[in-house]
């Protein structure tokens, strides 16, 4: 049975049986992908930007040969699938930007990775890096050395009191926890 009893907690028992009743009534239409995958988010970003970006099954051909897993990267690029405004000059070939705006005076190199942001002023982002989220316009030169992963999240309590988290590691650190 969906709703265990539990001693002394009838609102908690009640409010499963609600939730057992409306979600019941609910239509479901399921698609089944054949040969269809599902990437957890791994504990490293170097591993996070391999699976989105050099296996992805969105990547277009570049040359005659048909997309699979087994394509090597060399011969697959990323198509722009969203949202993207990049100034000219500001973005190497074999880096990444999706669903950013990056500036006339910034600068991403081979293998970087920029994801949901908005990077203003002199940035200077080097090879293999990870930028999540961030939202900023720097004045003075700003370089992310080889290897970072930068993150920018906005942490709201309930209470309404906001504060913004940046997070920097390297893109091989284990997130897990692990030493």
């Amino acid at each position: 049975q969906f709703v265990a009893p539990h001693a002394g907690n009838d609102l908690l028992t009640r409010a499963r049986t609600i939730l057992f009743r409306r979600v019941h009534s609910i239509d479901l239409h399921l698609v089944i992908v054949a040969k269809a995958m599902h990437v957890y988010m791994p504990l490293t970003c170097r591993q996070h930007a391999k699976n989105l970006f050099e296996t992805s099954p969105l990547r277009e051909e570049s040359t005659d040969v048909a997309p699979t897993r087994s394509t090597p990267p060399a011969k697959r690029t990323w198509g722009r699938l969203t949202h993207v405004e990049v100034a000219e000059g500001a973005m190497a070939d074999g880096a990444v930007v999706i669903n950013s705006w990056v500036g006339p005076n910034a600068s991403l190199a081979v293998g970087g990775v920029v994801t949901h942001c908005r990077l203003g002023g002199p940035w200077n982002i080097a090879s293999n890096c990870f930028v999540s989220g961030v939202d900023a316009t720097v004045r003075e030169p700003t370089r992310l050395g080889e290897g970072i992963s930068l993150f920018q999240r906005r942490i709201t309590a309930q209470d309404g009191i906001g504060n913004t988290v940046w997070t920097v590691f390297g893109v091989d650190d284990d997130l897990g926890g692990q030493p």
